[in-house]
């Protein structure tokens, strides 16, 4: 009996914390894993909440994957090899990966990759350091290379222009 209660103590206290983690934003299932083992729960008090979580549909590894690519693509300007190394990081699965990966729109990745291009240059960066820049973000080179012959057709328009 004594045991049951401590159990019970330790499932509440895990499942608020789990609460407090998904109320700043959400979580892969292997984050959230991490993050209770870290707190010391016990692996089945941590089996258990994250179970329950799931039933509620607090935790989803594909609604995380898909929120994750929208919001690195938008908002941190990332492109696919290192927002897929970075879900990979996170504990998602590449079947999760591979079916998520539709949220991941190829024309902003365009107006994205130009916009760098053409902001860089301005400044008077040198390609190399650009290209350089844009892999570090995760776009694919020949993508990058791509794009920096139409910024320079259109540096060129805008100079002669």
């Amino acid at each position: 009996m004594n045991r049951e209660n401590n159990n019970n103590k330790e499932y509440k206290k895990a499942l608020n914390s789990a609460y407090r983690f998904l109320a700043r934003r959400d979580h892969s299932i292997y984050e959230l894993r991490q993050k209770l083992l870290r707190k010391n729960f016990d692996g089945q008090v941590i089996d258990s909440v994250i179970n329950r979580l799931l039933e509620l549909d607090y935790l989803d590894d594909l609604e995380f994957a898909r929120s994750f690519i929208r919001h690195c693509q938008k908002i941190r300007q990332m492109g696919p090899v290192r927002i897929f190394y970075e879900l990979r990081k996170k504990g998602v699965s590449r079947e999760i990966i591979d079916i998520s990966s539709d949220e991941y729109s190829e024309d902003l990745e365009k107006d994205i990759i130009l916009k760098i291009i053409l902001s860089k240059l301005e400044l008077g960066k040198r390609e190399d350091k650009i290209i350089q820049y844009l892999q570090r973000k995760g776009f694919y080179l020949e993508k990058i290379l791509n794009y920096m012959k139409l910024a320079r057709v259109q540096n060129c328009e805008k100079s002669s222009g």
